[in-house]
């Protein structure tokens, strides 16, 4: 979500923050995921902001970089970075 930026304590919008990555581990509620059948006593969401001025960072799949300091960098994932989104109402 390129409107959120910070972290305010609420996981639902800091999952999103623009430039971070999400990972989620354990119980996933049926009606996210109607095909999980996980069993687990929690849920643990993990967010790394990775722009510039909160460290930056980097993530690669088979060998390839697809996103640094918060940017996709293959042509295909481009239309994903912040300034290509657009608000929705």
């Amino acid at each position: 979500n390129p409107y959120v930026l910070n972290p305010i304590g609420n996981p639902l919008l800091d999952e999103k923050i623009a430039g971070s990555l999400h990972i989620a581990q354990g119980f996933c509620l049926a009606s996210f995921a109607p095909n999980s059948n996980t069993k687990a006593a929690i849920h643990w969401d993990t967010v790394q902001i990775q722009r510039p001025e909160h460290g930056g960072g980097e993530i690669w799949f088979d060998g390839e970089l697809i996103r640094k300091n918060g940017l996709f960098l293959p042509e295909d994932l481009k239309p994903l970075n912040p300034e290509n989104l657009k608000l929705i109402i």
